[in-house]
C-alpha cells in the first residue's frame, strides 16, 4: 500500500461493498447494483432505464417531472497518474472478494493473481 496514493480510502472503499455484499448474501437481502455513470445515458425514466429499474426494484411508481443528470464521472480519470492507476489497481485487486472485483471490472482491469 505504499505506493497507493489514499490508500485508506481505497482499502475502506473495497472493504465496504466486500461487507455490503457478504451482508446481502448472509441475510439473503435482495440488491440492485446501480452505476452512477448510467444515469449519465440515460435518465428517461423507461423500463429499461437506470431509473426505471430502480423504481422497479423499489417498487414504486414514476411521478412528476424527471430533472436532468447533472453528473460528469468523466472528471475523475486524471486524478492519478498511469504509474498509480496500475499500484491501486493491484491494491484493490488483492483486497476485493469475487462480487466486488466483479463490480469493480467495469473500471479497472485487474492485472494480478486473486
Amino acid at each position: 500500500s505504499r505506493n497507493v496514493p489514499c490508500h485508506g480510502v481505497f482499502y475502506q472503499y473495497v472493504q465496504w461493498h466486500n461487507h455490503a455484499f457478504e451482508a446481502a448474501r448472509t441475510l439473503r437481502i435482495p440488491t440492485l447494483i446501480m452505476h452512477y455513470e448510467d444515469f449519465e445515458s440515460d435518465n428517461s425514466g423507461t423500463a429499461e432505464s437506470p431509473l426505471g429499474r430502480l423504481l422497479d426494484f423499489l417498487e414504486l411508481s414514476m411521478h412528476g417531472f424527471i430533472a436532468p443528470f447533472r453528473g460528469d464521472s468523466s472528471r475523475y480519470r486524471d486524478y492519478y497518474s498511469e504509474m498509480e492507476r496500475v499500484e491501486i489497481t493491484k491494491f484493490l485487486g488483492l483486497l476485493s472478494d469475487t462480487e466486488t472485483r466483479k463490480i469493480l471490472n467495469r473500471y479497472v482491469a485487474f492485472h494480478v493473481n486473486t
